[in-house]
């Protein structure tokens, strides 16, 4: 299976590329802030910085909201030049700060679990702008049926829980087939299939250097959510 994660290509490719760029390179900024909880070993306002030096990512104080997994494609180039002002504080001290500051209006807003440059917008009608809808089956894994139609496999994401009309069970996509834009889905959470364990990754992007634990023993600590 093959499982996109669109905040870290928004990061690698739009955030820390077009946009740094753009503002860097046009604009003539120094630097990019940015308000992801993160933290780099040049220090929240680049105070740290020396030019001879690769930066480090480092986890945010707030451990709950760290952001660093997906800034974990991000080119060393970019990371030297961004600030991470909120990445000491937690979420909640940012929240009493913009109140103590009389911006009620940013401590009340809303956790935000989309995709930032879609925002509330619906995904499904975000996409079909850009591309053609590809109609294919929902087959059900443990009997090969046919349960239902969709319109595109880009529409879903492995585990989703896609709703089909017309059936009893709740079914959750459990593989995708790019050529044939077949879905297989399954009726249950706990199913075998939904689950692995192992993984097969593409080349690895290293933002500061091989992790020493990696040269000496062979072995990676792996952090994930």
């Amino acid at each position: 299976m093959m499982l996109a994660k669109k905040d870290i290509l928004c990061n690698r490719h739009i955030k820390f590329h077009l946009f740094w760029d753009y503002a860097l390179e046009k604009i003539g900024a120094d630097a990019v802030a940015t308000g992801h909880y993160a933290r780099s070993s040049f220090g929240p306002f680049l105070e740290n910085f020396q030019p001879q030096k690769n930066v480090k990512l480092l986890q945010a104080a707030d451990s709950l909201k760290d952001q660093t997994f997906f800034l974990s494609q991000v080119h060393q180039k970019a990371l030297q030049s961004t600030m991470f002002p909120l990445g000491k504080f937690t979420k909640d001290r940012v929240k009493r700060m913009a109140q103590e500051s009389g911006m009620e209006f940013v401590a009340s807003k809303k956790e935000s679990m989309g995709i930032c440059f879609i925002g509330s917008r619906d995904f499904k009608s975000f996409i079909k702008q850009y591309l053609d809808p590809t109609p294919g089956p929902f087959i059900d894994l443990g009997t090969g049926r046919v349960v239902g139609h969709h319109q595109g496999i880009h529409n879903y994401t492995i585990g989703q829980r896609c709703r089909i009309g017309g059936q009893l069970h709740r079914y959750y996509i459990a593989h995708k087939d790019q050529k044939t834009q077949e879905i297989k889905v399954v009726d249950d959470t706990d199913h075998p299939v939904l689950y692995t364990t192992s993984l097969t990754t593409g080349p690895m992007h290293w933002i500061n250097a091989l992790p020493p634990l990696l040269l000496s023993t062979g072995k990676l600590r792996c952090l994930f959510r």
